[in-house]
């Protein structure tokens, strides 16, 4: 298993991985602590990993994260100059409409920040395929 593999596992199991200094922290139910022997191999890795990783958001599952590093424009009017901390914002805004805050999203719809995401090199999927359609 890579790095992105454990980490899906861990919380697919309803745990949770953690930076803490030169250290991962942990929170794995029994019936996952067979993956302890791989975190502890990959532990460089998944060091890497979690200190770049972008906000967790509940019903997104991150297919791609590489930011681009250079300018670009948007729309007419956006050109986006730190793709990392755009497409953190944009997932933070993707996490307030899922909760139902269109307000705090901005009033984009959530296809269209999926296809801002898209325009910087973030490609996500929505667990629920109906509310792309809202």
């Amino acid at each position: 298993m890579d790095g992105f593999e454990i980490i899906r596992a861990v919380e697919s199991s309803g745990g949770s991985l953690w930076v803490d200094g030169d250290f991962i922290g942990y929170r794995i139910p029994k019936r996952a602590t067979g993956i302890l022997p791989q975190i502890r191999d990959r532990k460089n890795e998944l060091l890497r990993l979690l200190q770049d990783r972008p906000p967790t958001v509940r019903g997104v599952r991150i297919i791609r994260w590489e930011p681009v590093n250079y300018p670009v424009q948007i729309d007419r009017w956006t050109t986006v100059t730190n793709s990392r901390r755009f497409a953190t914002k944009s997932l933070l805004q993707i996490k307030e409409l899922l909760a139902g805050g269109t307000w705090h999203a901005g009033n984009w719809t959530l296809s269209q920040l999926v296809e801002r995401l898209k325009s910087v090199g973030v490609t996500i999927e929505i667990e629920d395929q109906a509310k792309l359609v809202q």
